[in-house]
Order: C-alpha cells, then sequence, then structure tokens
C-alpha cells in the first residue's frame, strides 16, 4: 500500500520520524516536500534518498498563499494520502476534492487551531479540509478530542509531535549546570528579546550561569547587537542552528532550564527529551505541545511579557537548581512515554490500516 505525505518543507527535526516511517514501510513511503516554508524559516533539512522526491512551492500574494507544482501524479494515485492541514495550499484543495471523488483514503495532518491559538480565529475552513479528507491526524491526543468533538463522523487520529526515538531520550544531566537554553527561531512571534532583557536583569543573583542561544533567523543580528548593548557579549553566546544530538544533548544537559518567552513549540518537547525543565510564558498562542507542559512537575510559568516575571523565574530555577535537577529523569521518562517518534508513527500506521 503506497503511502504518500506532503510537506511544504521539512525540518531536520523530522529526521528521525521520517527514517523510522521508511523502516516501517520501506519503498511503499514517499516524502514529497518543497524547499522552504512560508515565512521562508524553516528550511527542508532532511534526506530519505529514493523515499524523498522535491515539488515545488510557488507563493502567491505576498507568500499568503502556495500552490506546489511535481508532486500531482504520486498524490492522486497513491493508495493513502496525507497533506497539510492548512487552508493556505490552494493545491491541496484540488487534491482532496478529486481523490474524495475517487474514494481513495485521504487524512490532513495538523493544528486543530490556527496560528492566533487555541479559542483564536476561525476553524471553517480547517474543518472543511478535515470533512473533504474524511480523515485527521492531530499532533496531540488532546487535539485529536478537539477533533472528534467538533467533527463527530470523521475518524481522527493521534500523532504525538516528536524528535527522537525511545533509546535516545533520557536525562542528559552532564552533574552540574551552568546555562539557560533558548532553542528556536529568531522570529518575533518567540520574543527572543524578552529572554535576554530578563537574564540580565537576573545576572546579579544567578551567578556565572550563562545564556544559550540555538537557532537562527531574521532576528539575528539585532539580538547580538543587543547584547553588545548590554555588556553582556561574554555572557550571551549564539550558537546558530545545531542539528548534532551529541552537542544538543551536552549544551541540555548543562542547561538548568531552557526557556520559552513566546509560544510553545517542539522545543519543549525537545528540552524534556534531554530531562530538562521549561521556563513557560503563560498567555500566547500556544502550539500543542503546550499540554506536555505541567507547571511545578517539568515546567515554571511567567507572566507573559513581563521581563520581571521571567527574570523571577529565572532566580528561582537557579536557587532551586539542585531539585530541579534531582527531577530530570522523571521528566526524560514522561517524555519517552508520550513523546517519541515511535508513538507518532503509530498514528500513520493506524491511519493506512484502519478500514
Amino acid at each position: 500500500m503506497k503511502l504518500v505525505i506532503l510537506q511544504t518543507s521539512v525540518g531536520d527535526y523530522r529526521a528521525e520520524f521520517f527514517d523510522l516511517m521508511v523502516n516501517i514501510f520501506g519503498a511503499e513511503f514517499l516524502l514529497l516536500t518543497g524547499e522552504c516554508y512560508f515565512d521562508g524559516t524553516t528550511i527542508t533539512r532532511v534526506n530519505l534518498g529514493r523515499n524523498q522526491k522535491t515539488v515545488r512551492n510557488i507563493f502567491l500574494f505576498g507568500r499568503r498563499f502556495s500552490i506546489q507544482l511535481g508532486c500531482w501524479e504520486d498524490v492522486l494515485t497513491a493508495d493513502c494520502a496525507v497533506l497539510e492541514l492548512n487552508p493556505r495550499i490552494v493545491s491541496n484543495w484540488i487534491f482532496l476534492f478529486v481523490r474524495r471523488a475517487l474514494g481513495l483514503r485521504t487524512a490532513v495532518w495538523g493544528h486543530a487551531w490556527s496560528r492566533r491559538g487555541k479559542g483564536k480565529g476561525g476553524t471553517l475552513l480547517r474543518d472543511l479540509m478535515v470533512r473533504l479528507a474524511g480523515n485527521v491526524i492531530a499532533y496531540t491526543k488532546e487535539e485529536a478530542a478537539t477533533f472528534k468533538m467538533r467533527l463527530p463522523l470523521v475518524k481522527t487520529f493521534a500523532a504525538p509531535n516528536a524528535l527522537y526515538r525511545e533509546a535516545k531520550i533520557y536525562d542528559r544531566n552532564t552533574g552540574s549546570v551552568d546555562s539557560f537554553i533558548y532553542i528556536g527561531r529568531l522570529v518575533p512571534a518567540k520574543k527572543p528579546e524578552l529572554a535576554i532583557f530578563a537574564y540580565a536583569k537576573s545576572l546579579p543573583l544567578i551567578g556565572g550561569c550563562k545564556l544559550i542561544i540555538i537557532g537562527d533567523g531574521p532576528m539575528r543580528a539585532e539580538l547580538e547587537a543587543l547584547t553588545g548593548l548590554l555588556g553582556m557579549s561574554d555572557r550571551v553566546l549564539f550558537f546558530g542552528h545545531i542539528a548534532d544530538d551529541y552537542l544538543l544533548s551536552r549544551l541540555f544537559g548543562c542547561a538548568v532550564a531552557s526557556l520559552s518567552p513566546g509560544y510553545v513549540g517542539l522545543s519543549v518537547v525537545q528540552s524534556f527529551s534531554f530531562g530538562t525543565p521549561v521556563i513557560v510564558a503563560d498567555e500566547e498562542p500556544h502550539s500543542p505541545e503546550i499540554d506536555a507542559v505541567f507547571e511545578g512537575e517539568n515546567a515554571i510559568l511567567f507572566t507573559s511579557d513581563s521581563v520581571d516575571d521571567l527574570s523571577d523565574a529565572l532566580t528561582r530555577v537557579w536557587k532551586d537548581r539542585e531539585w530541579w535537577q534531582s527531577n530530570r529523569r522523571s521528566i526524560a521518562m514522561s517524555c519517552n512515554k508520550n513523546y517519541s517518534v515511535e508513538k507518532m508513527t503509530q498514528g500513520f500506521q493506524e491511519f493506512c490500516s484502519d478500514e
């Protein structure tokens, strides 16, 4: 049974998931993907050889909409097809109508809510795409339940968003902690500048602790200039994009916590995979991964957009760092149980085998 997954772009955070999909489906699996996402910050960085084909993304009206070319035959002839749940991809609407008319098994994969956040923005077009497909693969069990409540006649499957196989998810504690970590795209919605200002304010109380910034984006030059103005160029270290698991594990192993000053994304699951707790803004248009966050267990919440409250959270975590270190194993084990790529692939297998 041929399974095709069509994406706008695929970052290297999906590498282990798609590697496992190839192991499971073999030659019957094909990933179709363009080179970059709408905003240009997510670039395709996976290579599955014969199991992958590059398609052409044509962006329209200031990159608000897109059409994908070079994939039509593969999508329209596949036994099972999984399309991106994004109403802005015009070609996906055509695929949904044609595959429905042909009676072919189709699913859409994505969020129950728009990027504006849960309960904000309409769901009419997203729900119409789900109805046309007849099947939806959600990023968490909670979102799958949301789809089921909104669309009781549609079949729902959960594929908890994950980065690593179970064997890689464990406490990477190095025995001592000397830093905080921000990991993610350097874009306004992630609010990395808030992390820098809060870190600067907390410096007198956290000793020689450094701030490690992992990721890249249009704000990088501005943020580097900001650290210079604050006299912290030697304390705030910019590593850029890192794909090497060993280096990431070393950095997370030395971190007392990671920071999510803007909306929560997959980076919180990445942090938990290494046993590192997260400091999270309380009122943001969070992605579904917020379901993995439990205050006092694997996270501390702070008041959104408050430099003072985030600074206070940094100092509290630093003061209680021995307790958080002792809790790292349970953080990693909970992630291992619920957010591994093995769990993620099960949702796709269930979709393909469902009758």
